[in-house]
């Protein structure tokens, strides 16, 4: 993720990333808040927001300290559609807490000349705020989404940095957007990584190093839902761990990405 933190070190403010693993990204974006403020060493982790959203479970600002847990997550229960979604971040954007502040900067804003646009600001205490859109790619296509997204983009430089994080396993970008978002594929777990996300709960079944060591090397390529499934499956049909199954997971992702075979060796 060393190279996702660049990103928001630079301020980009259009972040598209490729994964199917939208609780890990989640789970890392929040890390790198805590481990070190990834924006700007001036700037605290304390002072940053971190909001996720999907059409389902709408918008929620979750607690990076412990950001898979719904008990602290705070629901947004006003925001209950993409419209009302963008305007949220808008507000954010300028540090409005309330509509009536918002209203009350729109009207500064008119009534100021550019050079004094700073001052128009309301005083609320500044927060950084990281938007975590799922599946947006939906969406993107909308006229009025599309609209929203450049005015946010064109206005976030000069306001509160609040970077639109899209999480999709597709690449669907419309031409009117591919010049706005920065991609970044989310990347796969290394033998290392599949090690220790796996090493506990494998070692209980009492097999050695060197094989767990395998089933890691096997797993090389796979997501880490992709690898509990083989596993599970693997232990319910043989009570231990099959290099077999793990091979047959990827034979089925083979199958429906559409490539012609996959041989194992």
């Amino acid at each position: 993720m060393e190279q996702f933190a660049h990103l928001l070190r630079s301020k980009d403010t259009c972040i598209y990333v490729q994964t199917y693993e939208e609780n890990e990204v989640v789970e890392d974006i929040c890390g790198l808040i805590q481990e070190y403020s990834p924006y700007d060493a001036k700037l605290k982790a304390e002072n940053t927001e971190v909001y996720t959203y999907s059409r389902f479970d709408g918008l929620h600002k979750i607690d990076p300290r412990d950001p898979l847990n719904k008990d602290r997550a705070e629901e947004i229960t006003d925001v209950n559609n993409i419209t009302k979604l963008f305007r949220f971040i808008k507000k954010k954007q300028n540090n409005i807490e309330t509509q009536d502040d918002f209203n009350g900067f729109q009207e500064a804003i008119r009534q100021s000349s550019s050079q004094n646009r700073e001052q128009a600001k309301p005083s609320n205490k500044q927060k950084h705020c990281l938007f975590i859109l799922k599946d947006m790619h939906l969406f993107l296509n909308d006229k009025e989404i599309l609209r929203a997204i450049r005015d946010l983009k064109e206005n976030m430089d000069e306001l509160c940095y609040s970077p639109i994080i899209v999480t999709s396993p597709t690449i669907d970008l419309p031409c009117e957007l591919e010049k706005i978002f920065t991609y970044f594929e989310y990347e796969v777990m290394s033998e290392n990584d599949i090690w220790d996300a796996i090493y506990e709960e494998v070692s209980e079944l009492k097999l050695p190093d060197e094989a767990i060591r395998r089933i890691c090397k096997a797993c090389v390529g796979l997501t880490y839902r992709e690898i509990l499934r083989a596993l599970y499956h693997s232990v319910a049909k043989y009570s231990t761990i099959n290099i077999d199954i793990i091979n047959e997971e990827k034979i089925q992702i083979v199958k429906k990405s559409g490539a012609l075979d996959y041989l194992t060796t």
